[in-house]
């Protein structure tokens, strides 16, 4: 909870990727998707975030809070699977932030085998998400 209330606290993509270094010990899948939540909020009501988000050298900035993603991807409850690749193709889609094949499809594999248990905003968000990726829907569903 106190993660949760931090994140909310970030300004800036600079004060998320540090809380994320500071405490990724601690980080719960559900703070690996808030943090996303955060970042895609900040540049998305912002044009300069957004421009600095576009260089390639900010965006190496938020490969350790992905990599984090795609080892914890397993232990994503479906709610915050859909929420992260939600944000996650947001990013792409207002930054072209570069979100690699190899965590779209570990996304993918666990958005397939949690399908059943989701509602239906989740699959909706899930959906959006790997159209706007340019990424097909996973053949079991």
């Amino acid at each position: 909870r106190e993660l949760q209330l931090l994140t909310n606290k970030c300004r800036s993509i600079t004060d998320v990727i540090d809380l994320h270094a500071r405490n990724k010990a601690n980080m719960s899948p559900k703070n690996l998707s808030l943090c996303w939540n955060q970042i895609t909020k900040l540049v998305t009501r912002d044009q300069n975030r957004r421009n600095k988000l576009r260089i390639k050298q900010n965006q190496a900035l938020l490969q350790p809070l992905l990599a984090d993603t795609l080892r914890s991807v397993k232990l994503f409850e479906s709610k915050n699977l859909a929420a992260t690749c939600h944000k996650l193709a947001k990013l792409g889609k207002v930054c072209s932030f570069d979100v690699s094949n190899n965590v779209w499809e570990a996304l993918e594999l666990e958005i397939a085998q949690k399908s059943d248990s989701m509602s239906a905003m989740e699959l909706s968000n899930i959906s959006w998400a790997l159209a706007t990726a340019k990424r097909s829907t996973p053949d079991t569903w």
